[in-house]
């Protein structure tokens, strides 16, 4: 155990005034965290005050603006009611001064009907002087009047009795006259009323011989009517008509429109792919002439498609309809139709011609109608109905055969219906035509020779019309080779008759050397339409129509090249006696198209 003197409790007594210290310093301390956190928490607030200011200013502009806005209100309603008050005060005053005038005028109308009650009441007394004057005068003058009227009535009176008197006399003197001459007109009367007797009894018997006369000319005049109609039913079916020519130039131009508006509305689509692969192989098949013509979607083809197309349905509608004596029967029968030209060249051109003419169509449309009839008959056989063509099935047998291809499946109807509404309207025009006077003459043959007489078709079918010139206006280069017909010329021939001039006297009969002559007066009805084969389009066609056949055979060349070299890779995989499988479809084509070429090259 060891000892512990007084200087061991020394330095424990030293701690107490530390820890007291120490204990002061913590609770500083802590107050001073407080205080931090009080400063901090409003500086925090001091911070969100100062994120408001903003705000505040807004509100504040607002309010301002607010205020003033109604500062300028009130002062507006007080200049308002300013006005009204002063507007008020003078509407007041202005109401005063009309009731004082109205107070003023009062007096003054009063006034005046009391001057007025004083005027009427002395204009009254005046009134009645004056009435008890003029009764004195009226009454003076009636006395003075009616004396005088006394003394003219006695003087007239006498003067009347004096004339009647001597009227009495002159009419008993008359009388006596009158007595005489009733007598002699009696006896006058008894020989007229005798001869009245026997004219009565006369012209009895002539109104009777009228009588018989009128009914004479009535049935006269009804056989005279009916030999005017014989006569007419005559004429017309013995004699040819005349239609104007303004008829036939109307109805050709708008079977012209017609033609190149069904062409440019189903000819000028857009081909798939399919259709420019078959169509080069498939349509000049059946018309020649669309070998230069490319298949594409390109405006060359396009705008060539369009005029072929014309040409081809004109050329139908020439070949078909517009011929002589043209009809069903003549159609079907090309041997009738051509025995009827030569029959009309033997007869000529005189009056039998033109009733043989006339005859012959009349009996021709009599025979068409008799077989339409026939055919639409459901008791008639099947092949005596239809042994007979009909000129529209022909022409639409033959534009399809051609266009039928170019044409889209889903506007085939309506293309049929607009083409047999065409072919109807030749046929029409067509029939007339026949039928008139006038030779009507159809040439679908166009050259330089008869260049006048037709237009050239441009691009956008806007054609060039011929001048009265010898120069045609368009782009005619040189003398073109050939002419593509969109339309024929159509041109009317006209006999008219002239007399040669001869030396016999003057009212005589026409002798040898005065005999009636045809001359020939022909009327171009309707202008050609052609293409010319070394125009713009056409050799653009043929151009590009090249270009395409290089083109194939350049890809068939590569196309044969390729399949011989995969031809080759192939054998050298192969393994000898062995294969891994059969061909492939496209291996076994393609070797057997090289096989067939090699096969065609070695002969």
């Amino acid at each position: 155990m060891s000892y512990r003197g007084p200087t061991d409790k020394a330095p424990e007594t030293d701690l107490s005034p530390l820890a007291q210290e120490l204990r002061g310093a913590s609770e500083q301390l802590s107050n001073i965290q407080k205080a931090i956190g009080a400063i901090t928490a409003s500086c925090i607030q001091h911070a969100d005050d100062i994120t408001q200011i903003p705000e505040f200013r807004e509100k504040y502009e607002s309010l301002r603006k607010e205020v003033e806005n109604k500062d300028i209100i009130i002062a507006n309603l007080r200049t308002a009611l300013d006005v009204l008050d002063e507007r008020a005060a003078y509407k007041e005053k202005a109401a005063a001064d009309d009731i004082e005038a109205n107070l003023a005028e009062g007096r003054r109308l009063e006034q005046e009907k009391v001057e007025f009650e004083r005027q009427k009441k002395a204009a009254a007394e005046g009134l009645k002087e004056q009435e008890s004057k003029l009764k004195d005068e009226v009454t003076k003058t009636i006395s003075r009047q009616e004396e005088e009227q006394d003394k003219k009535f006695s003087a007239q009176r006498k003067a009347l009795e004096n004339d009647i008197e001597k009227r009495k006399k002159d009419q008993e003197e008359e009388l006596g006259n009158l007595k005489t001459k009733t007598e002699k007109d009696l006896e006058t009367i008894g020989k007229l009323k005798a001869q009245i007797d026997k004219l009565r009894f006369q012209s009895k018997k002539e109104v009777q011989k009228y009588e018989d006369e009128k009914r004479l000319k009535e049935v006269y005049k009804q056989d005279i009517e009916g030999l005017e109609g014989e006569l007419k039913n005559l004429q017309e079916e013995f004699s040819l008509s005349s239609e104007p020519l303004e008829y036939y130039q109307s109805e050709f131009l708008n079977i012209s429109g017609a033609i190149q508006n069904i062409a440019v509305r189903y000819l000028s689509r857009d081909l798939n792919k399919e259709e420019v692969a078959t169509l080069p192989s498939e349509i000049p098949v059946a018309d020649v002439t669309f070998s230069d013509v490319p298949f594409s979607n390109t405006e060359t083809s396009r705008q060539l498609r369009i005029a072929h197309s014309q040409r081809v349905i004109a050329d139908a509608v020439h070949g078909t309809v517009w011929q002589p004596f043209s009809s069903d029967i003549t159609t079907d029968d090309s041997k009738l139709s051509k025995l009827l030209q030569d029959v009309g060249a033997a007869v000529g051109t005189s009056r039998s011609a033109d009733v043989w003419r006339a005859v012959t169509m009349r009996a021709l449309k009599s025979i068409s109608n008799a077989h339409t009839q026939t055919q639409h008959s459901p008791s008639q056989p099947l092949s005596v109905a239809h042994a007979i063509q009909s000129r529209e099935d022909k022409l639409m047998e033959l534009v399809l055969s051609v266009l039928g291809p170019l044409l889209d499946p889903l506007d085939l109807l309506q293309f049929k219906a607009d083409l047999l509404q065409i072919t109807k309207q030749a046929i029409s025009v067509w029939t007339s035509a026949q039928a008139d006077e006038r030779t009507f003459t159809v040439n679908p043959k166009l050259n330089q020779g008869n260049k006048h007489d037709w237009k050239i078709a441009t691009l956008d079918y806007a054609p060039f019309y011929v001048d009265n010139s010898s120069q045609v206006v368009g782009p005619m280069r040189r003398n073109a080779a050939g002419v593509f017909t969109l339309f024929p010329i159509i041109t009317a021939t006209k006999r008219i008759q002239g007399q040669k001039v001869g030396l016999a006297p003057p009212g005589s009969w026409p002798g040898k050397d005065q005999q009636q002559v045809l001359n020939a007066e022909v009327t171009l009805i309707h202008d050609g339409l052609g293409l010319p084969q070394d125009s713009d389009i056409v050799q653009a066609g043929i151009s590009e129509r090249e270009e395409v056949i290089k083109m194939r055979l350049v890809h068939e060349e590569e196309w044969n090249q390729k399949i011989a070299e995969k031809v080759a890779h192939t054998r050298n995989n192969s393994t000898a006696g062995t294969m891994s499988g059969p061909p492939s479809p496209s291996a076994s084509w393609g070797m057997n198209k090289l096989s067939s070429q090699k096969s065609e090259t070695g002969k």
